[in-house]
Formats: structure tokens, sequence, C-alpha cells
């Protein structure tokens, strides 16, 4: 609380000082769960139930029509029956300029879900500093982006057990930095949009890497459609390899396609991450791309993070709207390791319900249940929720 309160005296001091405008806005949600994975882990083990929330609000200092201050807190993102930590964390922090006709420029800490149409992204915030410039044909994005910090400021000497005070940091330690580079480019060619990427990553000395992302989509009128195509290509310095570590690539693709059969829409997606079988190395297909309500659990399980990698992934979905409040929607997902030493698999069916309490507010209940093999033989699954989203 004392962080909030310091965060927004800072906001609302700003805004006296300079005369601008400061607006509020943000969003909740709350989600009530019950899960069964007790056959996975034997006898003793039963169904656990648990509430998640996540509360963020967003500030705007808005000084004129054309420089603005934006602040995104995450003021709640809690797991009460898994953990219980409190935390206020601020996601957005930056300053944006539009220094021309058609030209943004933005410094800071910035929000970032990934690019593209939503496959393989996993949340962050780094550093960046970020172009944005409007042209007759498209938008350009250009980013300059610190993913990790490894040098520290010498002239600190508050705290020594922490490094900074020394009198200096080991040499290269300045060099040891991850940086990133990305151009992006959106355009529209009739119904069908365009976001292409390139992005060149330095880790330090030792390791670089170029990622290239083919994303589009569009709507045809009874058919919809949006795919993507990632390639992630690593190079070891000669230290490195010199030590055993190999050059690799690994990509990922994406399909959805879909009808529009108003009331009815029917669907079939399709993903795949790749296994390099001579360096182990999986492609991570994100947190943020749930392919059903147990996605996320079958990766926890399977790699240790809320996403699954290396897979290859199919599902058959169908959602139908019974009025402008209430929607029903269902589907089958199935998916299978693609390293051949490799028996993970899982497989779902999940029915879930939406109603909508107001133009705002959101309420939703789905049930899954399915089956997890990992390596083991198959074991049921199951996970009921209910949620509120405003």
């Amino acid at each position: 609380m004392k962080k909030f309160l310091l965060i927004f005296s800072i906001l609302f001091f700003a805004v006296s000082v300079s005369a601008a405008d400061l607006k509020l806005s943000g969003s909740y949600a709350c989600n009530g769960i019950n899960r069964d994975l007790s056959a996975l882990y034997g006898a003793g083990y039963e169904a656990n139930e648990y509430y998640e929330t996540d509360f963020d609000l967003v500030g705007k200092v808005v000084i004129n029509d054309r420089v603005s201050v934006v602040t995104t807190m995450e003021m709640a993102d809690n797991t009460l029956g898994k953990t219980t930590t409190q935390n206020i964390e601020v996601k957005n922090s930056y300053l944006a300029v539009k220094a021309l006709d058609g030209l943004t420029l933005s410094f800071g800490k910035m929000l970032s879900k990934g690019w593209g149409v939503g496959f393989a992204n996993t949340d962050s915030n780094p550093d960046r500093i970020k172009a944005i410039y409007k042209t007759p044909v498209g938008v350009l994005v250009a980013i300059l982006q610190k993913s990790s910090e490894k040098s520290y400021d010498t002239t600190d000497t508050l705290d020594a057990t922490k490094g900074n005070g020394n009198a200096s940091q080991p040499a290269g330690l300045e060099e040891q930095d991850t940086d990133v580079m990305y151009l992006g480019f959106i355009t529209k060619l009739g119904p069908v949009t365009f976001k292409p990427l390139y992005a060149s990553v330095t880790a330090g000395t030792a390791l670089s890497a170029t990622v290239i992302i083919l994303s589009f989509e569009g709507n045809l009128g009874l058919l919809g459609f949006e795919a993507e195509y990632n390639n992630k290509a690593y190079a070891y310095s000669s230290d490195m390899q010199a030590l055993g570590a190999a050059d690799y690539a690994i990509s990922g693709m994406y399909g959805n396609v879909w009808a529009n059969l108003a009331p009815l829409k029917v669907g079939f997606i399709y993903g795949d991450g790749s296994y390099d079988a001579d360096t182990g190395k999986k492609y991570g297909m994100g947190e943020n791309w749930n392919f059903g309500a147990l996605a996320a659990d079958f990766g926890e399980r399977a790699t240790g993070t809320a996403q699954v990698s290396g897979y290859n992934i199919m599902n058959l979905y169908a959602a139908f709207a019974v009025s402008e409040k209430v929607s029903l929607n269902a589907c089958y997902a199935m998916g299978a390791d693609n390293n051949p030493g490799n028996d993970n698999a899982h497989s779902e069916m999940n029915f879930s319900v939406g109603y909508g309490l107001t133009d705002s507010v959101t309420l939703s209940g789905v049930y899954a249940t399915g089956s997890f093999d990992l390596g083991d033989g198959a074991k049921s699954v199951s996970k009921m929720a209910w949620g509120v989203k405003a």
C-alpha cells in the first residue's frame, strides 16, 4: 500500500505542477478454480480449490496534445490457496511524445504481450525506446530493448554486499547485457492484415540470435483466419563452441480457421513447436497461448512453466451465441511431444458458458475433463472454474 500511495502521489504531483489531465482506467478479474490432478501424484493427494485475482490500474497523465506519461500498476495478481503473495508491480512507466506528424516516440518500461496474432506470446515489461511511424502504406515499428542489465553503478556505496560498493566492477561485465533490436511492419492488403517482424538479440558476448515472425489475419465474410510462423536461430561464440555449445534453430507455427455461421462459429486450430534433436532444444509456445482449459496445467507438469514446448497441437472448437448476453462454447484438444524419445501427450474436452451481466462485466463458467500422459500412462484430470471480469 505504501508503494501504491507513493506512485500515485508522484502522479498527482506531476498533474498539479504541469496543469495536466489525469485519466484513470483499469481491469479486474476474479476466478474460482477446482482442479483435480490427484491421479498424477498418487495416493494421499486430492483436488485443490483456489482463487485467482488480477487487478490492473492504468494512469495516463496528458500533459498536452503531444506529450503524455503512462503508468500501469498491477495492484494484485494473487493465487489464494496456492500462494498468498501480495504484490504491487509497475508494468508500464513510460513517456510518449508525438515528435512529428505520424511519428510517436516512447521511452521507459513498457508492457509487451508479444507480436502477431497471440501465438508464442508471454508477457514481459522490459526497458525500451520505441518509435511508431505511420506511413501511407502501413505502420513501421522500431524498438531498442534492454532485456537484462548485468553491470552496476560503481559510484553507489550504499550496499557493498550487492556488489555495488566496490570501487570497480569485474572486467567485461558491461558486455554481458542482453539487448534486442526489433523492426516490424503492419500493413493491410484488402481484407488481410500482414505483420512481419525481424529481431536481433545479443546476449553478452557468448550468444546471439535472429528472430523472424511472419503473421497475418483476415476475414472473408463467412471465413475467418489467422496464422503465424516464427523462427529463432541461435549462434554461440567460438569460445562457447570450444566448450561444447552448438548453434541451433527452432521454429513454431500456428493456424486458426473458422466459419462464421451466425449464431454458430466453428473452427480448427493447429499449432506446432519444433524439437532440435542435436541440442535437445524445444520451441516454447508461450504462456499467453492456451489451446484448452487444461493447457497451462499440462505445461506446469510437462515443462515446469505455464506453457508447452516442442509440442504438436490440434483443437476443434465451436461457439454458439444464444443471445446478445449468453454464449456457449465447447472444444476438443489433443497434443503430443515432438521429441521421439518423449511420450508426453495430453487430450481434453471442455465446455463453457459466458453471460454479459452488463456492457463491461462478464460472468463465465467452465468444465474440462481429459488425460495427461507424462510417459507413465494416461491419467484422468479435470477442472471446474467460474470467473468474473470487468
